[in-house]
């Protein structure tokens, strides 16, 4: 049999732009997975859209069609070696046919494994974006309803009042409109809904009204339904030094309000001011808010008919003066005056629990009362400084307004229920028989007296008294020093008995 040439195999175009390179089929070597080696890869096909990367389909068929004419290469190549071999070459066909099989299988398996990896991915990516987008509507949602509930109530919010027009005839669009640009709702569209829903959206009075931001929608709309008590304005002095029993008997001179309903509401804490939370309930005071009562000169409603009804109920209108009051003080206070009062704390051994706020403010109070320059107010708070940095034989303060404060602030309420706490509290303001501060302030300081108090000089006085004609002071170091100016301003009387002075 003549012996056959060992034949030459070049691979047909894969596609239009892919031209095969000419090789030597390798030796047969059934069940290798190499085969896919040889594919030549594409620079691009005009007529793929996916950069020149060979389809599936394409891909698949360009197999196949190697592997049968590699299967035929092996026939001829296996006819060389069987001359006498009465084999049959169907077994070799056969074994092609199942070899391409099997890599079809395979190449199958791993595109279906690579696009079912993409729509998992696909799909995370779906998850996740409905999520984000349900978590913000949340937010969003949650964040309108917040908005709407305080708005609604007229709760957590910065309080204050104002006067605001409103004109005949006005429109519940347009009294919304005004009401928001006053800074008193911040919804209007909400707080027209509400009037409408409530049927309430006419029969408003025209005029002027007394609206507070802490006022809730029903309160707005019954305070524009109702005639007002109050249209007169007054303006009101608060003098430095005014206690808070003496702030409320000013205001019911002017009509403004009663002064017991002003009473009741000092006596406790508002907690709505930034400055009232460096402040610790203490229940040796037994006025809450005293020397918390900015004074300073304001403008309030004098309420219509107060002379005729002394009995009226004015709380509303105590409620508005005293949040005015506190709202000033509150204003007042700068984050450089809270600095040098934990400064001044430090620098007297003292805790903020001990000193802070409240601390300052009642020794300011003594200030106040002591002295009537700013310059005197400076000396006179460096003298008691000085004795509560020293401490021992200076513990005691000495203040006489402090034994006023318990006579006048204290004492009116002293009865039979409340005897024993009313003597123990003026016992606890009194400086002469109490070591360091009373436990609040006595009176309501003016700014001037309180920057003397931080802006106090270093002296080495430990005592001071007054002519109480002229309103000198005179300034000791020693107790000796200090007798001898009592008899200088007149404060010793004939008997040689001290009449005030510290």
């Amino acid at each position: 049999m003549e012996k056959k040439k060992r034949p030459q195999v070049i691979m047909e175009e894969l596609s239009p732009e892919v031209t095969a390179q000419p090789f030597f089929a390798p030796e047969p070597d059934i069940g290798s997975t190499q085969m896919i080696d040889f594919i030549p890869k594409s620079s691009g096909s005009a007529n793929d859209d996916r950069g020149g990367a060979i389809g599936d389909t394409q891909f698949l068929d360009t197999i196949t069609d190697f592997d049968s004419r590699n299967c035929e290469a092996d026939d001829e190549h296996n006819d060389k070696f069987s001359d006498d071999s009465d084999a049959p070459d169907d077994d070799t066909d056969s074994e092609g046919e199942q070899l391409s099989e099997k890599r079809k299988r395979v190449l199958k398996k791993r595109l279906r494994s690579r696009r079912e990896r993409t729509r998992t991915f696909s799909h995370i990516l779906g998850s996740l974006f409905l999520v984000a987008l349900i978590i913000i509507s949340s937010a969003f949602a949650a964040n309108f309803i917040i908005r709407a509930f305080l708005d609604f109530t007229g709760i957590n919010v910065v309080e204050f009042s104002t006067l605001i027009d409103i004109a005949p005839e006005a429109t519940m669009e347009e009294i919304a409109e005004i009401l928001y640009a006053h800074q008193i709702i911040a919804m209007p569209q909400l707080f027209t809904l509400y009037a409408r829903l409530s049927e309430k959206d006419s029969g408003y009075l025209s005029g002027e009204f007394l609206f507070a931001s802490n006022m809730s929608y029903s309160q707005l709309i019954l305070t524009m339904q109702v005639r007002p008590r109050s249209t007169e304005t007054v303006m009101i002095t608060i003098p430095e030094g005014t206690t808070a029993r003496e702030i409320g008997e000013l205001l019911e001179a002017y009509q403004v309000c009663r002064a017991e309903d002003f009473t009741r509401l000092y006596r406790e804490r508002l907690d709505v001011f930034d400055f009232e939370t460096r402040l610790a309930f203490n229940p040796l005071k037994l006025n809450q808010m005293e020397g918390f009562l900015f004074p300073e000169t304001y403008e309030f409603f004098v309420v219509n008919g107060l002379d005729e009804d002394p009995d009226m109920d004015t709380t509303a209108y105590a409620r508005v003066i005293l949040r005015t009051l506190l709202f000033q003080f509150n204003d007042n206070m700068t984050p450089h005056i809270y600095r040098s009062i934990a400064d001044l704390g430090d620098s007297l051994g003292l805790s903020d629990d001990e000193f802070g706020l409240n601390g300052f403010v009642t020794l300011a109070s003594l200030v106040q009362w002591e002295a009537a320059t700013p310059e005197d107010m400076q000396t006179v708070a460096s003298v008691f400084i000085n004795r509560m940095r020293r401490g021992g034989e200076f513990s005691l303060l000495q203040s006489d307004v402090t034994r006023r404060y318990g006579r006048e602030s204290l004492l009116p309420y002293h009865t039979p229920t409340t005897a024993d706490r009313i003597d123990e509290l003026i016992t606890a303001f009194d400086t002469y028989s109490t070591p360091g501060l009373p436990p609040g302030p006595v009176n309501n300081p003016g700014m001037t007296a309180m920057l003397a108090v931080l802006d106090a000089p270093k002296t080495d006085y430990y005592y001071f008294c007054a002519n109480i004609e002229t309103g000198q002071k005179f300034y000791a170091r020693t107790l000796a020093e200090h007798q001898a100016n009592l008899r200088t301003a007149g404060l010793i009387d004939t008997q040689g008995n001290q009449i005030f002075g510290n």
